[in-house]
């Protein structure tokens, strides 16, 4: 069970790596891999996850969504607004 927690605290860390060198790429392909990208990043938010992982995912949502008015139109109807509050 720890190990997977590392695991996806480790995943966020790299994406949130990689889309503060290169946001559009990473929204770009993002956005390719619909309706299969976002989803699981949600899913990470929902009660299952520890606040550990929830506070890597939401820095990396926003980082996404941010000058991408695609991406920010998915991630809202994907209820990330309803998930967070």
């Amino acid at each position: 069970m720890a190990e997977d927690l590392y695991s996806k605290i480790d995943l966020l860390l790299i994406l949130n790596g990689l889309v503060d060198l290169c946001p559009e790429r990473m929204q770009s392909l993002l956005l390719k891999s619909l309706p299969d990208g976002i989803p699981p990043l949600m899913q990470l938010l929902t009660g299952n996850s520890s606040e550990v992982v929830q506070a890597n995912v939401l820095p990396l949502l926003t980082s996404l969504a941010m000058g991408n008015f695609e991406l920010s139109k998915v991630i809202a109807f994907q209820s990330a607004f309803d998930i967070v509050f």
